[in-house]
């Protein structure tokens, strides 16, 4: 009853371990726009519109919401700069999410493609009458 559910999680922590470099680096990324962006809306929107970004955490909050696209509107830039930096974040935010999307949809490929020639291999195997235990043995 188990089975299938828990080879179905396994598959997930294969494909997150095989891929763990890339995420990582696509988080630190992430991290590094996400610091560029509200350090600049910041800079841009602190003198006229300091109420709404009063300091670097502050803009971090709009960052996030922007490049997520939730959008609550607690934060909304009033000069055109501050408004060309949170169009600009719209953009990268639907890149940031599809970048792990397809990282992980690669090593999904990569585990499922490795699994059917796993069995396609024991399956010739056991044709073959080749027991995978003695396989290497070098008997004779």
């Amino acid at each position: 009853r188990w089975e299938r559910p828990l080879r179905a999680m396994a598959v997930i922590f294969e494909v997150f371990r095989r891929k763990r470099e890339e995420l990582g680096v696509t988080l630190l990324g992430a991290l590094l726009i996400i610091l560029i962006l509200a350090s600049l809306m910041y800079a841009v929107e602190f003198e006229d519109n300091g109420e709404q970004f009063p300091n670097i955490p502050a803009a971090m909050w709009w960052c996030v919401t922007c490049l997520s696209t939730v959008g609550y509107g607690d934060a909304v830039p009033k000069s055109w700069l501050g408004k060309i930096l949170g169009c600009l974040a719209a953009f990268l935010g639907v890149g940031l999410f599809a970048m792990p999307a397809g990282i992980l949809g690669s090593g999904f490929l990569e585990v499922y493609e490795q699994r059917k020639a796993e069995r396609r291999r024991r399956r010739i195997n056991a044709l073959a009458g080749i027991d995978p235990l003695n396989s290497g043995s070098g008997g004779g």
